[in-house]
C-alpha cells in the first residue's frame, strides 16, 4: 500500500462518481484540476456532494495508505500526527487513493485497473494509485496521519514509507454539512513537518 506522490498531494474518489460530476459540469479531462482551482463555487459543490477529497500541501514522498476494514492499523512503531474528520465522499463500488497529479490531465485509462504503477531505472516499483472495493453509498471520511518513530532507512527508495495515512469510512444516509480540506487554517495534512 505504498503510494508515491510527486505532485504534493493525494486524493480519494470513486471513478464513476467523479466521471458523472465532470459530465454534469461539462469538464473535460485536461481541465478538471484547473477548473476546480479557479472556480471556488464548483470546488465547494464537489466537497458538499462528496465527489472527491484532495489532501494537498504534503511532501512529495512515499506514503503508506491504509483503509480501515481492509488493512492492518498502524502499530506501535508509528506516531499519530494528525486526525481530521467530516469529509464527504460518495462511492460507487470502489474507492481510489491516488497521486493528485493523475487528475491533471485526467485519463480514464490511468484508473482502468486496481492499481497504476511504473518501474524506476533502479528496479523499484512506484505506485501512483490503488483502488479498493467498497459498498456503494455516501460516507463521511476520517483521516489520520502517522510518521515512523524510527525513520532511518525509510523514504529513500520510494518503496518504503516514512509517513502514512489511515482512512476510515462511516456510512451515512445523507451528507450533513461538509469540510473543505483546502482550508489551510484548519487542516495541515503535511505530516512530514
Amino acid at each position: 500500500n505504498i503510494l508515491n506522490t510527486s505532485n504534493y498531494g493525494v486524493c480519494l474518489f470513486s471513478l464513476p462518481v467523479l466521471q458523472d460530476f465532470m459530465k454534469q459540469n461539462g469538464i473535460n479531462g485536461n481541465k478538471l484540476i484547473p477548473k476546480l482551482q479557479r472556480n471556488r463555487k464548483l470546488f465547494i459543490e464537489s466537497q458538499k456532494a462528496g465527489i472527491w477529497v484532495p489532501i494537498v500541501g504534503i511532501d512529495s514522498v512515499a506514503y503508506d495508505v491504509r483503509l480501515e476494514g481492509q488493512d492492518e492499523p498502524f502499530g506501535k512503531e508509528w506516531d499519530e500526527k494528525i486526525s481530521y474528520e467530516g469529509f464527504n465522499l460518495e462511492i460507487q463500488d470502489t474507492i481510489c487513493m491516488a497521486d493528485i497529479g493523475l487528475l491533471h490531465p485526467f485519463e480514464v485509462a490511468d484508473f482502468s485497473g486496481d492499481e497504476k504503477n511504473y518501474e524506476t531505472r533502479d528496479g523499484h516499483t512506484i505506485y501512483q494509485q490503488f483502488q479498493r472495493k467498497v459498498p456503494s453509498g455516501k460516507y463521511v471520511l476520517s483521516i489520520k496521519g502517522y510518521s515512523r518513530k524510527d525513520s532511518k532507512g525509510y523514504g529513500e527508495s520510494g518503496c518504503k514509507a516514512e509517513f502514512g495515512y489511515w482512512f476510515s469510512l462511516k456510512k451515512v444516509d445523507v451528507f450533513e454539512g461538509y469540510q473543505n480540506p483546502r482550508e489551510d487554517e484548519l487542516f495541515d495534512f503535511n505530516i512530514g513537518n
